[in-house]
């Protein structure tokens, strides 16, 4: 497959994760299907359908109350576009360039869970000298309920927090 071909990809999943520090558990099964492209200037866009059930459940007794009340079944039904500008030289360990990811995500097509979700992230790298790398990231985002009937699940919230995010402080 060349540089420049759409693809085309279909899943079917099933996430177990566990929070710790925000005190829940999470079981996510689904199926995704996606399709990503470059356009002008290697801009790559992937656009993705996902539909899901999560069960959400209480680690301990010492948990919040925002996490037991939202413990239980959700369904999840968005559409998702990711645009990526990746000038950077390494995708894993980058010495110079620049990454921009924008994504935006609409959940409420069906099932309980209903909101309008933006993310950015940026990220600059520079060569000071051979093997030290300055580097700078930006992150933010914007999340709104569609409406008083559907929810907002505490895995599509914005968390801070460990070592790829906010370094020192614990995640999440």
């Amino acid at each position: 497959m060349g540089k420049h071909e759409p693809r085309l990809t279909a899943s079917i999943f099933q996430n177990v994760s566990q929070f710790p520090h925000s005190g829940y558990s999470e079981m996510e099964r689904g199926f995704a299907v996606g399709y990503d492209f470059i356009s002008k200037w290697d801009f790559r866009h992937a656009l993705l359908y996902k539909g899901c059930t999560r069960d959400q459940g209480v680690l301990s007794k010492s948990s919040s109350f925002e996490v037991r009340e939202q413990s239980g079944a959700t369904l999840k039904s968005a559409l998702q576009h990711i645009l990526t500008i990746d000038r950077r030289d390494d995708k894993i360990f980058p010495s110079c360039g620049s990454l921009f990811e924008y994504t935006v995500e609409l959940a409420g097509l069906g099932g309980d869970v209903g909101f309008l979700r933006n993310d950015l992230y940026l990220q600059s790298n520079l060569s000071i000298v051979k093997d030290i790398i300055l580097q700078g990231t930006f992150s933010a985002g914007m999340l709104k309920g569609l409406s008083n009937d559907m929810k907002i699940g505490m895995s599509d919230m914005f968390f801070l927090g460990g070592p790829m995010d906010v370094r020192g402080f614990q995640m999440r």
